[in-house]
């Protein structure tokens, strides 16, 4: 079993640029200010055993607060919150030679908007999310196909995609 956790902290100085881009004079039609952002991420590899040939699992905590506003304080919007946290993981494993030359792997995925509606990034409000399941086909370690189904959580005053599901399909071939 192998353990890898990365940190990371980041300051930033605008707040809401949702989209909004600038007035004639060129004065920003958003929020300005100091934002600080934190990330903690873990990726443990699992061995062989009765389940999976190999299996991962990935955990990912992200934070993300409002220090100041400096400029454009009525652009906030007054629904949000100083601060959210957001949490996202997933576990894949795999098979190996499932037919010759063909490996699967299968996975299932968790995002969730823990706390706080951020006035930084509009799709992490709490209590929203999605979950992910999946699998991917490698043939001769060049060919990957992969289809990816995910459902979204929460109420649609939350999440805005409350309303629907979205099926992924994908094939690469490495040269």
């Amino acid at each position: 079993m192998g353990l890898l956790v990365v940190g990371s902290i980041a300051l930033d100085s605008v707040i809401t640029p949702f989209g909004e881009t600038a007035d004639a004079n060129k004065n920003p039609l958003y929020a300005v200010g100091d934002t600080v952002h934190a990330q903690l991420s873990t990726i443990t590899a699992l061995g062989r055993n009765l389940l999976w040939d190999r299996a991962n699992i990935n955990v990912e905590v992200a934070a993300n607060a409002r220090i100041a506003v400096t400029k454009n304080r009525s652009a906030l919007d007054p629904a949000t919150d100083p601060a959210s946290v957001a949490f996202r993981g997933s576990f894949d494993f795999t098979y190996f030679e499932v037919l010759p030359n063909l490996n699967l792997t299968p996975s299932i995925g968790l995002g969730f908007n823990i706390a706080g509606k951020s006035s930084i990034n509009r799709y992490q409000d709490k209590e929203a999310g999605d979950l992910d399941f999946g699998i991917t086909a490698t043939y001769r370690v060049v060919w990957s196909a992969t289809i990816m189904f995910t459902h979204y959580l929460g109420h649609p005053d939350r999440q805005p995609l409350a309303d629907r599901d979205f099926i992924g399909f994908s094939i690469e071939r490495t040269f």
